[in-house]
């Protein structure tokens, strides 16, 4: 890469991103999602991975406490959150007291983070301009690098702890060795891509959509069942420890019960109160409800055979059976609310530079603040919340 315009580029990319990072590490609100609290947020970076919230207070029918394995939140940014607390707990501190400790180390945990995210996020401008080049040449390559060097939504995710950064880089990675593997044939480059958007589900299950197109792509090429069957192969070893985690420990059979709670907390709630007339804050409250957790941590439970006493696979799947039946009621509905929401993916997200800069917080200044959004930070709050030590409480309706 000879033109010196890539590297401007990158030049450029790395000025606004520091500018971002210092405002971060002058005030550490901005690198939180809006949607979390700013105590689970600090809790969460002075705690370890237990990939299960624990709740002291609410008890099962049998009076222990009753700790539920995970099974929302893939393992791969805890992971990353968790080892950068452990660097900051090597630098000694100058204030002995415990408070000073606690709450420098979360502080510079934060920072150790989206310092790692600043640096993988440069590499993904890089990327872009290969991977459009790769696809429309060396133009187009430099234009697809400097709207990805410029972009409010991705400079802002660089310096938020939030995976979006780190999973944008690896399926650009992953795409850009399967174009490698369609060209030349090679099998180093195909088993990469399958260990890059394997790597990527860990971060978030997205990835696995991307592994899913992958294999129907290689479908159609030449030699096609030895080389599907290789990287199916390579993405089925990656995920499959975590799967066998989920089912074993939580009597889940499957990656990530996601989808599944994010389509029956939004957009199942959301046909629910079209056609009822209702506020969405009144659909939820009543499956809050009708799902038990008010009697909560009873004695001698009212209700003992209700959802929320199952485990979390069988939570998870009483939850699917409800939106499958729902959806299939009123697809219309689905498919316009779908869109809808979707529609913010589409719209500008300066606002997220704002608030890293400390000038808004909360999307006050936001005409942006669709549901899809929503769903994206909410994400990050549960990564949060739920791996605190001693965090409060995270209700799974």
């Amino acid at each position: 890469m000879k033109d010196r315009r890539v590297w401007i580029i990158l030049l450029v990319a790395l000025g606004l991103r520091m500018v971002l990072l210092h405002c971060a590490f002058t005030d550490c609100r901005g690198a939180l999602p809006p949607a979390s609290s700013k105590y689970d947020s600090l809790a969460f970076f002075m705690g370890d991975p237990r990939w299960s919230y624990e709740d002291s207070v609410a008890r099962s029918p049998d009076s222990h406490v009753k700790i539920v394995p995970e099974i929302q939140v893939p393992p791969g940014y805890p992971a990353l959150c968790f080892a950068a607390n452990w660097v900051a707990e090597q630098i000694p501190e100058a204030d002995d007291s415990a408070y000073a400790d606690d709450h420098n180390r979360a502080s510079r945990s934060q920072q150790i983070v989206i310092s790692f995210q600043v640096l993988v996020d440069l590499h993904l401008v890089l990327l872009t301009f290969l991977l459009g080049r790769a696809l429309a040449g060396h133009t187009a390559g430099l234009v697809a690098e400097l709207f990805q060097a410029l972009s409010p939504l991705a400079a802002a995710a660089s310096v938020r702890l939030l995976p979006d950064g780190i999973l944008a880089f690896l399926l650009t990675a992953s795409v850009i060795l399967m174009i490698r593997h369609f060209r030349t044939g090679g099998w180093v480059s195909l088993l990469t891509a399958g260990l890059l958007v394997s790597g990527a589900s860990y971060f978030q299950p997205v990835g696995l959509v991307l592994a899913g197109v992958m294999i129907a792509v290689l479908l159609f090429r030449v030699k096609r069942f030895r080389r599907t069957a290789a990287f199916a192969g390579v993405v089925a070893v990656c995920i499959g420890p975590w799967v066998m985690r989920n089912v074993t420990q939580a009597g889940y059979w499957g990656f990530s019960s996601f989808l599944t709670d994010d389509l029956y907390r939004f957009s199942a709630a959301e046909i629910e109160a079209r056609r009822q007339g209702e506020p969405v804050w009144r659909i939820r409250k009543h499956r809050f409800e009708q799902e038990g957790w008010l009697e909560w941590g009873n004695s001698k439970p009212k209700y003992p055979d209700a959802p929320c006493y199952l485990s979390p696979g069988g939570l998870a799947g009483y939850r699917w059976r409800k939106t499958r039946e729902i959806i299939a009621e009123h697809p219309g509905d689905f498919v316009d609310l779908h869109m809808r929401g979707n529609l913010a993916f589409w719209l500008p997200g300066a606002t997220d530079v704002l608030e890293v800069a400390g000038l808004t917080y909360g999307g006050r200044t936001s005409c942006t603040a669709t549901a899809w959004s929503k769903r994206r930070r909410t994400t990050s709050a549960t990564i949060q919340v739920t791996l605190s030590r001693r965090g409060p409480r995270r209700w799974p309706a």
